[in-house]
């Protein structure tokens, strides 16, 4: 009976850390993904779409990348970008870009953002989040300290999202009464 108690322990534990890469950013499907789903009370999907695309074209990081299926008001999506420092110096060669994915499906009272698709770029070329390996040593492959900048930069990002999607501003106060 032990047995059995020790390995349920063990197992849920195991399934615990892989909701995380290295215990920082967050995991679905073994991926990097940020997402929620958050609700705005009394706004209308038109009123949310104008509040996104301000916040989105406001934003450093989306300026020129933003598009909108069909012509529809239902989705955005951007692009970002992160300069990150990978290693134990702060040598220009230690250095890589991580570019990732923003999109924000909207509907009446609420919306989902869903931050993803991290690729990292340096002179190796371009990798996952998940594999990526500094010119392929092994002993530089998890490095904590770029998983927690890509935390915070991403945690910043939603932040701002998240109070942008809040605050009525006068170009986009559409609510429903």
């Amino acid at each position: 009976m032990k047995k059995i108690a020790i390995i349920i322990l063990l197992l849920s534990a195991v399934c615990n850390a892989q909701d995380k890469l290295l215990g920082i950013l967050p995991l679905k499907n073994d991926k990097v993904n940020y997402n929620k789903v958050v609700e705005v009370k009394n706004v209308t999907q038109e009123g949310l779409s104008l509040r996104a695309e301000h916040w989105l074209l406001s934003s450093n990081h989306y300026k020129e990348n933003i598009s909108q299926p069909n012509n529809h008001i239902e989705e955005l999506l951007g692009k970002g970008s992160i300069n990150a420092l990978w290693g134990p110096n702060d040598f220009s060669n230690f250095y890589v870009d991580i570019y990732y994915t923003l999109n924000i499906k909207i509907r009446a009272d609420r919306y989902k953002y869903e931050i993803n698709n991290f690729i990292v770029k340096n002179s190796d070329g371009e990798t996952q989040i998940e594999i990526f390996k500094l010119n392929g040593k092994i002993n530089l492959r998890n490095n904590k300290a770029l998983y927690k900048q890509i935390d915070t930069h991403v945690n910043n990002i939603i932040i701002s999202l998240e109070k942008a999607m809040s605050t009525s501003h006068p170009a986009n106060a559409i609510v429903n009464e």
